[in-house]
């Protein structure tokens, strides 16, 4: 029976073909399968449809065995005689490509990224593709072969890249949609996940994250490997219920765990296999056949099963290899994923084993917290981080991202930590919140944001979860764990997506009275170079008072910067540590290790926020590469929280700052040409506000500036009220 394409699939195809028809040199596209949903058939699909109208293609991944998979795929569907090569001199990819051509000059090529750059300059040197299709492309986007194999071919060839896990910065564009775990599940695609209860193996562990990649360091997966308590709960986990488990796949922590547990399980007459990448390619396929039949029960793997395997039949997910990373365990929770009508499977058991973790805040990812209800959910990015801190480095842009297109452009100091505090209060204007409506909220807050954001209902801060707490002086205070960077700024929109409208369901607003508070990493940085900081806010206050409403504008919450400054200019460090006010409009000595700015309007919207705080990054790195103090803002201050001078002119501390047009863009036409309306209405400075405001905004009248029509014959009278 010919081989029938899924409707999603026919649909990505067709997408991807009006997607083709100008083929555009440079453009990257994405197409997004979850594991077992036919990935690789939408490739070929494709391909067939380029090969026929006389286009090239070079593919491109990480090893032989996916290549080999794609190229006999696509040889049964258009036959293959005369259209493929490869190019590959080791012997996996000899005997993976037997009787295959080892050329560069046919229509279709295959190639790992390796091969490719050993040969760049060489086979590949003149060699023209109007396609690179890069499979399994989360694995290298980011490395610097698939940058160079990127700058090889940017003027003249498409790249669509295929992935059931793409990477949250990626810079190829989506097609159509993307077809995740949750969707497919929902189309009876995918086998349906059962999570059996966690194995607790009481074993007491310490992990430490890995600077490079996030993820838990080789030494501590070492560690854990190494107990013989842990690996006989595993192994005794499988004795217990066997024929339940079924066929099983074991994920251990490096090649000696899998040599053990191996080992133990031949011990209690198991039929197992062990497969890690020192095997020969020879014995992994031999060892990969008997698992796919019926000579093998259990197969121990590092890493190696973890994208393209496909074995219907297994049963069960045993990880006994911890991680914090969503797509390594996305990745083998999808081997099991398969659907198979020959043994009436439609759902597999995913066994986890959980550990006793001394250090809190590692995030490593549960099976129970991964799976909302059976769909798959969003986990929290950032690694743990338990203290601010700022490093000099440069400055950088919010890249270019699927479902984050609100924050494109928005500045970012990559290397200084930020934390956000939302004050919020109940809408009937009480300010106190007692123990049960405490409970009530709280736990409404915490179902919302499982699986995005690690949040704990506490007064004891550790830095690395958010936090719901009771606050006297609003109602409740929401703040967020330590982030840093671009993954930082998506928490912040993932969760205020989510609580922005929660809590209005629940009865709660932002307050008037407190707002929404910044802190930003300064541990490292001299205090001379913060008090210059300083002289920069005093001297721009009137600026960053054109994007705040005249409500939150020195109120007992937010003195003046300017008369601080004005008494501590020339104090020594010591005299400024004492009488930092705990309610300053920007609190220098936080004894966090950060600056506090209590400057802002209240929001619960994650786009505001996140603008305010590319501003202050901005003002700040400014201030540390600066020699000098900013004018004198120690002599006559302005009365007016407003100026109509530089230093009131938002664009021009833009400019001064080096802002980047997107968020200069935003400052201008989105922030303070609202708050300037409002500044219109105010008693004492709404003749000066309007004043800017056609200064600023010539030809547009703020709202309430409204052009009226008086009830008068032709031709009407027009009146302009408030001006």
């Amino acid at each position: 029976m010919p081989f029938q394409l899924r409707d999603y699939q026919k649909q990505l195809g067709a997408c991807l073909k009006r997607e083709t028809v100008e083929r555009r040199p440079g453009d990257r596209l994405l197409v997004q399968i979850a594991t077992g949903g036919g990935k690789t058939c939408v490739l070929n699909e494709f391909l067939r449809f380029i090969v026929a109208r006389g286009d090239r293609a070079l593919i491109v991944t990480k090893d032989w065995m996916l290549l080999s998979q794609a190229a006999e795929d696509f040889t049964g569907r258009c036959g293959g005689d005369g259209i493929i090569g490869y190019l590959g001199a080791g012997p996996e990819a000899k005997k993976l490509f037997e009787g295959t051509p080892m050329t560069v000059n046919q229509p279709v090529v295959y190639s790992t990224i390796h091969s490719w750059y050993s040969r760049a300059d060489r086979d590949f040197k003149n060699q023209h593709f109007d396609y690179i299709l890069v499979d399994e492309l989360h694995w290298g986007e980011a490395g610097t072969l698939y940058q160079k194999l990127i700058e090889r071919y940017e003027e003249t060839s498409t790249f669509i890249g295929f992935t059931a896990t793409p990477r949250k910065w990626t810079k190829f564009r989506l097609v159509d949609r993307a077809y995740d775990f949750a969707e497919l599940l929902s189309r009876q695609v995918l086998a349906r996940p059962v999570v059996v209860d966690s194995r607790s193996t009481e074993v007491v562990w310490s992990p430490v994250l890995s600077s490079e990649h996030g993820d838990i360091t080789q030494s501590s997966l070492n560690e854990l490997a190494a107990s013989d308590v842990r690996n006989g709960v595993i192994v005794k986990t499988y004795m217990e219920d066997r024929e339940k488990w079924g066929k099983t796949l074991v994920f251990a922590c490096n090649i000696d765990h899998a040599e053990v547990l191996a080992g133990m399980f031949e011990n209690r007459r198991v039929r197992v296999g062990v497969i890690h990448h020192k095997i020969s390619s020879e014995e992994k396929q031999r060892i990969r056949e008997a698992f796919k039949g019926n000579d093998l029960d259990v197969l121990v793997n590092v890493t190696m099963f973890t994208h393209g395997v496909d074995i219907p039949e297994i049963r069960s997910i045993f990880l006994a290899r911890p991680t914090t990373s969503d797509i390594l365990f996305s990745q083998m929770i999808g081997r099991g994923s398969r659907r198979c009508e020959e043994i009436n499977k439609d759902s597999f058991y995913v066994v986890d084993f959980v550990d006793v973790v001394q250090k809190h805040g590692i995030p490593i990812i549960r099976p129970d917290g991964f799976f909302g209800s059976v769909a798959l959910t969003k986990r929290s990015r950032n690694p743990a981080i338990e203290r601010h801190y700022y490093k000099p480095c440069p400055l950088t842009t919010f890249p270019a991202l699927q479902g984050y297109e609100e924050l494109e452009g928005l500045d970012i100091q990559p290397e200084q930590t930020f934390g956000i505090e939302f004050e919020v209060a109940p809408k009937d204007g009480t300010d106190h919140v007692g123990q049960s409506e405490f409970m009530r909220v709280g736990n409404a807050i915490v179902q919302a944001l499982q699986g995005v954001a690690p949040i704990a209902l506490s007064h004891n801060h550790d830095y690395t979860t958010w936090h719901l707490k009771t606050d006297s002086s609003c109602g409740l205070e929401i703040t967020t764990r330590i982030l840093q960077g671009p993954e930082g700024y998506m928490e912040v929109y993932d969760v205020m997506k989510i609580l922005h409208p929660l809590l209005d369901q629940l009865g709660y607003t932002v307050s008037k009275k407190t707002g929404t508070h910044l802190h930003l990493g300064v541990s490292g940085v001299h205090f001379s170079k913060l008090k210059r900081f300083m002289s920069f806010v005093a001297y721009y206050e009137p600026a960053l008072y054109s994007l705040i409403a005249p409500s939150r504008v020195l109120n007992k919450y937010t003195t003046s910067v300017r008369m601080r400054y004005k008494k501590l200019r020339l104090k020594p460090v010591s005299e400024w540590k004492r009488t930092v006010q705990h309610y300053d409009g920007v609190k220098l000595w936080t004894g966090r290790g950060t600056f506090e700015v209590r400057m802002h309007n209240g929001t619960m919207e994650a786009v505001k926020t996140l603008t305010w705080l590319s501003l202050w990054m901005r003002l700040f790195a400014k201030s540390l590469k600066s020699s000098a103090y900013v004018g004198d803002a120690s002599k006559r201050l302005a009365r007016s929280p407003l100026s109509p001078g530089p230093r009131g002119d938002i664009l021009h501390l833009a400019d001064f700052v080096g802002a980047s047009q997107k968020l200069k863009e935003r400052l201008v036409q989105r922030r303070r040409q609202v708050v300037m309306a409002s500044w219109t209405k105010h008693l004492k400075w709404g003749k000066l506000a309007r004043q800017l405001f056609r200064r600023w905004y010539p030809g547009v009248l703020p709202p309430e500036l409204v052009v009226v029509q008086t009830v008068s014959p032709s031709p009407p009278k027009m009146a302009v009220i408030g001006a």
